[in-house]
């Protein structure tokens, strides 16, 4: 079984027949919630929604500034206007993205907002922590605090159930493909490391997985799509090249659609 059709399973047996789950995860500024979300998501076959997609989009330029001076008029922006409208980020996520499929949310911070959209009965969160960050944390990142007192307490209620609820603690950047490998096997999901940077590196355009090249079968006459060969690696989460006999270690063929052609393929 494919990853992404274990995606699909493993949505389905988490919800109720009406409502999938979704997949929220959490953290401060320069946490690694984002890979982490798209790693996930990647795995999963699920889509990805930023919680701050709006705010990064509409984000006047600031001209040559630091991260830290960057995170922090992004926050005092995103204050701006949700202090005049405090409803606007939700109607707007809500708008422009199916919040009721399956799907993985990454970087609510609003406590409010949360409250809102996260369903007891459904939803997932994983709270992502990381020493490596060089970001101080905002105003905003307090809110994260809030968060996890709420879940605690919908957890001490019996509203949550602990497996619903996952700390995430990282030493390094470098720990989020181990960490999103973790957390799938604790959701009894089967990944090998490898095949998920490569899933992760491709996503949608792949179709099939063959982490034995012997497996590989013969695509018979008249087959249209591409093999390739990928080489998973920590630093880049899959480098691709396509020549089918090229094979070195652990490396993965993939079967491609032809009308969806991988976005910047690299070389090694």
């Amino acid at each position: 079984m494919d990853l992404q059709t274990q995606g699909v399973h493993l949505a389905r047996s988490l919800e109720t027949p009406v409502e999938p789950t979704r997949f929220f995860v959490l953290g401060s500024s320069n946490s690694g919630k984002t890979p982490f979300a798209r790693h996930l998501a990647g795995a999963l076959g699920l889509p990805v929604v930023s919680a701050s997609e709006w705010f990064r989009a509409n984000f006047p330029p600031q001209g040559s500034t630091s991260r830290q001076e960057h995170t922090d008029a992004l926050v005092q922006f995103n204050n701006t206007v949700m202090g005049a409208d405090p409803d606007f980020n939700l109607r707007y996520l809500r708008e422009h993205h199916d919040l009721n499929a399956a799907c993985v949310i990454e970087g609510f911070r609003n406590p409010r907002d949360f409250a809102i959209e996260f369903n007891a009965r459904r939803d997932r969160a994983i709270l992502l922590q990381c020493e490596e960050t060089e970001i101080i944390p905002t105003s905003f990142d307090k809110g994260l605090t809030v968060i996890r007192d709420y879940l605690a307490y919908l957890q001490s209620i019996g509203m949550v159930r602990a497996d619903q609820v996952t700390h995430v603690n990282m030493k390094r950047f470098a720990d989020i493909e181990r960490s999103v490998f973790d957390y799938l096997r604790s959701l009894d999901v089967e990944v090998e490391l490898d095949l998920l940077r490569a899933k992760t590196a491709l996503g949608a355009h792949s179709t099939h997985y063959y982490p034995d090249p012997e497996q590989f079968p013969d695509p018979g006459e008249g087959a249209t799509g591409t093999v390739i060969v990928v080489r998973g690696s920590q630093r880049y989460p899959a480098r691709f090249v396509r020549r089918p006999g090229a094979y070195e270690g652990r490396s993965f063929y993939l079967v491609l659609d032809a009308s969806n052609p991988v976005p910047n393929e690299k070389t090694p």
